[in-house]
């Protein structure tokens, strides 16, 4: 819980460095993937809780709730980099240039 509330401080404070250009939907996808991991990362303590205090044998849903809480972790982390780096086209590609910034040689052919 220590790391959630240093994440928001964190994020709190590099909003105004990193985010101010940033447009509505991607804050929306910020918003909805913070949200996701808040969610994730609670499905797994409530599983985690069952398994260690109450002894109650969840061992299958401790995995599940850990492959969704990295999933999550992924989406988030993706779309804080697309936030915080749009002209580098991560995860998109969608930039002219195949997701390589401009002046990048790649190969023989120098990205537009």
């Amino acid at each position: 819980m220590c790391a959630l509330c240093g994440v928001i401080i964190l994020v709190q404070t590099a909003h105004h460095n990193m985010f101010h250009s940033v447009s509505t939907t991607t804050q929306a996808r910020l918003g909805i993937a913070s949200a996701c991991w808040l969610c994730a990362q609670l499905h797994w303590l409530g599983w985690a809780y069952m398994l260690e205090f109450r002894g109650k044998n969840v061992f299958l849903h401790v995995w599940i709730a850990s492959v969704l809480f990295f999933a999550a972790s992924v989406a988030l982390l993706c779309a804080l980099l697309r936030a915080s780096a749009p002209g580098l086209g991560v995860g998109g590609g969608a930039h002219g240039s195949g997701g390589v910034p401009a002046g990048i040689t790649v190969g023989n052919k120098k990205a537009k």
